[in-house]
C-alpha cells in the first residue's frame, strides 16, 4: 500500500484511495486507472446480475400473488419483468442518498443485510436436519452425498451460525456513532 498518509492526502486518494493504491504499488498511471478500471467493470457487471436476479424474485412473487399482479407480467416483446425491473429502481436509489446523508446508517444496513443472508442459509440446512421425518418423505434429488450429506449440513449450520455472530460484533470498541 506504501504510505498511508500519501494516500490519504493525494488528489486521487482523496476520491478514490484503491487506484491511489494501485499507483502507488505500480508507480504507473496507466495502470492504476487499467487495474482500477477493471474493478470497476467487475461492479457494473455485478450490479446488472443483482438487478436481473432481484427482478425475477419480483417477478416470481407477482405471478404467485404475493405482490401485486402487474409486477408478475413478462414483456412480449423482451420476454423479461420490465416492470419487476422498473420497480426496484426507486428502492436502490433511496439506498445510495442514505449511503450520501449517512455513511455510518448506510454500512449499518449493508451489515445487517449480510446478517440475513447468512440467515437465509442457516434456516433451510436447520430445517432439514432438525426435522429428518418430515424431509424423508420428500423426493430425491438427482444428486447425493450420501453419508457426507449430515455431516455437511452440522458444518454448514456451524459456520452459518459463527458468521451470523461474528458479522455482529462492532469492528471497534468502545463504539460510539463514528466508529459503528
Amino acid at each position: 500500500m506504501g504510505n498511508p498518509s500519501d494516500v490519504l492526502n493525494s488528489e486521487i486518494g482523496y476520491m478514490s484511495p484503491f487506484t491511489q493504491i494501485i499507483y502507488q504499488s505500480t508507480g504507473s498511471p496507466v495502470a492504476g486507472i487499467l487495474l482500477n478500471g477493471v474493478s470497476t467493470w467487475t461492479a457494473i457487471v455485478a450490479v446488472g446480475d443483482l438487478l436481473g436476479a432481484s427482478a425475477r424474485i419480483i417477478w416470481s412473487l407477482g405471478r404467485d400473488g404475493a405482490l401485486p399482479r402487474r409486477w408478475g407480467y413478462l414483456s412480449p416483446r423482451w420476454g423479461v419483468p420490465v416492470s419487476a425491473l422498473l420497480v426496484q429502481f426507486p428502492v436502490a436509489i433511496l439506498f445510495t442518498m442514505i449511503y450520501i446523508w449517512n455513511a455510518t446508517a448506510f454500512y449499518g444496513l449493508m451489515g445487517g443485510t449480510l446478517v440475513c443472508f447468512q440467515i437465509s442459509y442457516f434456516m433451510p440446512t436447520a430445517l432439514k436436519v432438525l426435522n429428518i421425518k418430515y424431509f424423508r418423505t420428500l423426493p430425491k434429488g438427482p444428486w447425493r452425498m450420501g453419508w457426507w450429506g449430515p455431516f455437511v449440513d452440522a458444518i454448514s449450520m456451524c459456520f452459518s451460525l459463527f458468521m451470523i455472530v461474528f458479522m455482529s460484533f462492532p469492528s471497534l470498541v468502545p463504539v460510539t456513532a463514528t466508529n459503528m
